[in-house]
């Protein structure tokens, strides 16, 4: 077998690495991305994660 064999790929495989690589895991990081725009943390949202998470770590 010769050492040029094993980097001999096919214009299918190399196409579907470069979709690997670039849209397909560019649609869920831009799904969430989305996402994020309409979560809204403002002071008094995190004033109440704060009361909440000590709450929790005092009963435990």
């Amino acid at each position: 077998m010769n050492k040029k064999d094993f980097f001999l790929e096919t214009t299918n495989a190399i196409t579907g690495i470069k979709l690997l690589v670039s849209v397909i895991l560019g649609i869920p990081y831009m799904s969430c991305a989305i996402f994020m725009f309409f979560y809204k943390i403002d002071a008094a949202t995190t004033d109440l994660m704060k009361t909440e998470l000590e709450l929790r770590r005092a009963n435990d």
